[in-house]
């Protein structure tokens, strides 16, 4: 238990580290626009509200289980 604990921990830390550390190299300009908008096809590129987005992302997250788990 105290592996996994330590695991999880480090995961949560890696994520802030490695964030701040993309951020650093490449910036952040929240005024440029997303290829959701500059490339809005209606099929591939078109702009989602974040609750539709989270819910695609739990989707693919489910079926890659189920796939392994078989």
């Amino acid at each position: 238990m105290v592996t996994f604990i330590a695991s999880i921990l480090l995961l949560i830390v890696g994520y802030f580290v490695y964030g701040k550390v993309v951020e650093r190299i490449f910036g952040i300009n929240d005024q440029n626009p997303t290829p959701a908008y500059t490339s809005n096809d209606g099929l591939d590129y078109m702009p989602m509200s974040w609750w539709r987005a989270s819910l695609i992302q739990l989707l693919n997250i489910a079926g890659t289980v189920r796939f392994l788990a078989q």
